[in-house]
């Protein structure tokens, strides 16, 4: 996710503005490896559920 100054003014639009906050420090709270491992055990996630229902991969 790419970050970039909050274009909004908390004045002009209170609700965006806290959702670009937000958003901007989930984003520097994250860490390149913290998503690699992410990703990592989303994978393995996916694989044991698709061991147990082929019909989730089957293409139609």
């Amino acid at each position: 996710m790419e970050t970039y100054d909050n274009a909004y003014k908390k004045e002009e639009d209170e609700l965006l503005w806290e959702i670009h906050e937000i958003r901007n420090d989930i984003h520097s709270s994250k860490s390149y490896d913290d998503l690699n491992s992410l990703n990592k055990k989303s994978i393995e996630i996916f694989n044991s559920w698709k061991s147990r229902d082929p019909q989730l991969v089957e293409n139609k």
